[in-house]
């Protein structure tokens, strides 16, 4: 149900490492991280890392688990976490970066953490639910997704709250993080989620402002 890079996971920036954060459901300070989304299983549960790196590393970690008796996630009532990894380098020009997109399946998005690259912020998020053409959700220009505007800057010292945040943004650039638990992303038959992508021929009267750029992303469910 899981499966992205480590860094990617957390919404770390490679390149800004030193920059702390601490929201409700993921933190990361002084290279320690730590994830407190409910995770629940009825039989077991495995979790591994893996280096697919040159070099040895060493990890310290520990996790905290209910036994059956404490549990408060009855089965039939409850879902699976699941964590989608996506990476676009480059991205596609006039084709929605999708966070998510799924389908035949029902469940919950939760929120989502992003790192970009030479990217907009006059691209609007969008939501379709349950196979709708027409989005549910649509916002006004990336940084609106974040709680913010007129672009992703902001202190210092960064915007890092508990429900949204963007520890390493820079005008439409950066790591940021949106969690979406009070909203309700339901869907009973699928989802897409993302947004526009923006590029040299785009917007019509901005043409040539913009660059494609690259982006990552991992989306949190439970389904």
């Amino acid at each position: 149900q899981i499966e992205a890079p480590l860094g990617a996971f957390f919404g770390l920036r490679p390149t800004k490492l030193w920059v702390s954060y601490a929201s409700l459901l993921l933190s990361w300070s002084n290279n320690q991280a730590s994830c407190y989304f409910p995770m629940p299983f009825w039989k077991s549960a495995v979790v591994q890392i893996e280096n697919r790196g040159q070099s040895n590393v060493t990890v310290n970690a520990t996790i905290d688990y209910k036994t059956g008796s404490a549990m408060l996630y009855p089965q039939q009532d409850c879902g699976y976490l699941f964590a989608h990894y996506h990476r676009e380098d480059p991205r596609v020009e006039g084709r929605d970066y999708t966070y998510l997109d799924i389908s035949n399946c029902s469940g919950q998005v939760v929120g989502h953490v992003v790192d970009r690259w030479n990217t907009c912020c006059e691209e609007n998020e969008r939501t379709y639910f349950d196979g709708s053409g027409t989005p549910g959700i649509e916002g006004d220009g990336y940084e609106d997704d974040q709680g913010m505007g007129w672009g992703l800057t902001w202190g210092p010292p960064p915007l890092t709250l508990p429900i949204f945040g963007a520890p390493t943004g820079q005008v439409g650039s950066g790591g940021l993080y949106r969690f979406l638990v009070p909203d309700r992303y339901c869907f009973s038959e699928g989802i897409k989620h993302g947004h526009q992508t923006y590029g040299p021929h785009s917007p019509l009267g901005d043409e040539g402002h913009y660059k494609v750029g690259t982006e990552e992303s991992v989306t949190f469910w439970y389904g």
